[in-house]
């Protein structure tokens, strides 16, 4: 006997690493100081979504010229390649304004993939 609503698709997502069904999005917070320096805070995954977002904030936040940008990502549960590229295209474009931009914390899911990448001095934190 044949059953329909055993092959019907999973209306879940079957991939947890795609971030279009439901998986964790980049939750981005700015905080300006009276100095004009800036802290963005990061919850959640840095992946390619994320990432798109974290270019798009900083992009802005780099026109409204601060003296200083903090980037506290401790909150960051996941990163990839996509993610330390824009870290990396970000803080560049920062210090060509410039603007001196630092990892302030990072997760241990950060701090592994800036490691294996070799770019620890890049990216120093305390």
């Amino acid at each position: 006997m044949h059953h329909d609503h055993d092959h019907e698709p999973s209306s879940s997502p079957t991939a947890p690493w795609d971030t279009d069904l439901g998986g964790d999005v980049l939750a981005i917070t700015v905080r300006r100081n009276d100095d004009h320096a800036t802290t963005i805070v990061l919850d959640g995954e840095l992946d390619l979504h994320g990432a798109d977002a974290l270019a798009t904030a900083l992009g802005d936040l780099l026109d409204s010229r601060p003296t200083a940008i903090a980037v506290d990502a401790a909150g960051v549960a996941f990163m990839d390649s996509s993610g330390l590229k824009t870290l990396l295209q970000v803080r560049r474009d920062a210090a060509v304004a410039g603007i001196d931009l630092r990892l302030v914390a990072a997760s241990a899911a950060v701090r592994r993939v800036i490691d294996m990448a070799g770019l620890g001095d890049l990216f120093p934190t305390p």
